[in-house]
């Protein structure tokens, strides 16, 4: 076993890496580059008009994820909402008192 794995040891060494003469490697590195350039030329960069503008879809989508709309009709909900809570917590306190006293000797 040992005989083979000396074989193939000397094999790869006396296999000698061969790489690719300069000059040819640097004309095709070249070729490929022009090559890229003429198919990417006639492409524009950025976006198109139509893909810029805001839909309504996506209005919607980040409006309920978070991102703040900068309408000035849209609608402060906040007061509602904290003077909910605040009624909520009120009418909880005040119905918890009963219980409270009865509970006291």
């Amino acid at each position: 076993m040992s005989d083979e794995l000396e074989e193939l040891k000397q094999a790869f060494k006396a296999d000698q890496q061969q790489h690719p003469a300069q000059a040819p490697r640097e004309a095709a590195i070249s070729a490929a580059m022009d090559a890229f350039d003429e198919k990417s030329a006639p492409a524009r960069q950025g976006s198109d008009v139509w893909n810029r503008l805001k839909d309504t879809g996506n209005a919607v989508f980040h409006t309920i994820f978070g991102r703040r709309s900068m309408n000035a009709t849209a609608p402060n909900l906040k007061p509602y909402l904290l003077g909910g809570v605040s009624l909520a917590v009120i009418s909880l306190a005040v119905l918890n008192v009963e219980h409270l006293q009865l509970m006291t000797p």
